[in-house]
């Protein structure tokens, strides 16, 4: 009898017993059932070229995708719980999916000329001069655009690159520079526009800093670093700088004057093996609170890789109650019947309730000669805030 009576009282602990509690970082299973999704738009692959949520709630993204051998850039609007409500072709001059900077909707037309206009609303065409080529385009707060580009000297010397502004109205804005162009002394591989103005550019190793009026900010002279390719503004006037360096990825925040801002991280640097240690950093952004959320690509001993996720306290701290003692290393998702083996993160977002939205492509297996990665598909997934 003693024995029964212990058996049942087993039993009743494991009826009554609470389910295991979901910490930060954890997939939110409310969203498309897994926590995450990869699709096939038109059953020849795609990729996230855009990432927003109008409402705060449910996901907008700009999709590159091509249909019957045509390219077919689309709008894939999800409902809330990860469900596609709707998937339209962007119609022509778009020969590739557009990208989403806040309310604006920036498409490359050419390798000289951009549209530029809020969603829903009316946009107008940007046009650098022939023979520059744009690489980067990023709009202010104001609604003028920033071009970052490059050209050929012509004279055996290589590349001059540069910057330009352009007005609400699509004009040159005569008076960022001279005459509405600035030369820049490095080559920009990273590039950031603050909601004033002001842009920032990395060559990998330092920071080209100007102001508002495309004039060299004052006092500015960077701290050196290495590999650092991703910019974000952080904290009343200071600037964050990811990279990696010997396969470990890092995060530098500079102050206002260029100089490492010695109140984050250690001395203004924050880097572990244990969290970053193969992690190529893509993007950081800032939630409500002020942490940092460093988001790439983490690369297995097999050559695969996964998608990462890093959050950091505010001063730099890794934050340990999230996801595996400060990061999330997880798949994006799977195409039935297609053997995926690695993801990229090239987009995240955080909803009203402190949920993080995190985009990017999947890969398969067929990969072609001189190629890294498989076919792409887009791919999504959400973790818990």
């Amino acid at each position: 009898m003693k024995g029964i009576a212990l058996l049942a009282t087993a039993g009743l602990m494991l009826v009554v017993a609470p389910a295991a509690h979901a910490r930060p970082g954890d997939l939110d299973k409310t969203f498309a059932k897994t926590g995450r999704f990869a699709w096939n738009p038109y059953g020849t692959g795609g990729s996230v070229a855009g990432l927003t949520l109008p409402d705060g709630l449910r996901p907008l993204l700009s999709v590159s995708a091509s249909r019957n051998g045509t390219y077919a850039p689309s709008w894939v609007r999800l409902t809330s719980l990860g469900r596609i409500a709707e998937q339209t072709p962007i119609p022509r001059p778009a020969t590739g999916a557009p990208a989403l900077q806040g309310d604006y909707v920036v498409m490359r037309l050419s390798n000289q000329q951009f549209t530029v206009g809020k969603r829903g609303g009316q946009s107008v065409t940007v046009t650098v001069p022939a023979g520059l080529y744009a690489h980067n385009l990023r709009v202010d707060k104001a609604g003028r655009a920033i071009v970052v580009g490059s050209r050929d000297r012509g004279d055996g010397t290589g590349y001059e690159h540069w910057a330009m502004r352009f007005l609400a109205s699509g004009a040159v804005d005569a008076s960022y520079g001279t005459g509405g162009r600035v030369v820049l002394p490095d080559v920009p591989n990273g590039v950031l526009v603050t909601p004033d103005s002001r842009l920032f550019t990395t060559n990998g190793e330092r920071v080209t800093a100007l102001d508002a009026a495309g004039r060299p900010a004052a006092g500015f002279v960077s701290a050196t670093f290495k590999h650092g390719y991703t910019l974000a503004a952080g904290p009343g006037e200071t600037l964050l700088v990811a990279g990696t360096n010997n396969g470990v990825g890092y995060i530098v925040r500079l102050r206002s004057s260029g100089r490492l801002d010695t109140r984050f991280g250690t001395r203004g640097r924050t880097s572990a093996a244990s969290v970053y240690g193969r992690v190529d950093p893509d993007l950081i952004i800032r939630d409500r609170r002020g942490r940092l959320l460093l988001a790439g690509s983490h690369y297995e001993d097999n050559g695969r890789f996964k998608a990462a996720v890093v959050r950091l306290q505010a001063r730099g701290k890794v934050d340990r109650t999230f996801a595996d003692r400060g990061r999330k290393l997880f798949g994006l998702g799977w195409i039935p019947g297609e053997r995926i083996v690695g993801w990229t993160v090239s987009h995240v977002a955080i909803d009203q309730r402190d949920r993080i939205l995190v985009a990017g492509t999947a890969y398969n297996d067929d990969v072609a000669i001189r190629e890294d990665f498989g076919e792409p598909y887009p791919a999504i997934a959400r973790l818990k805030g």
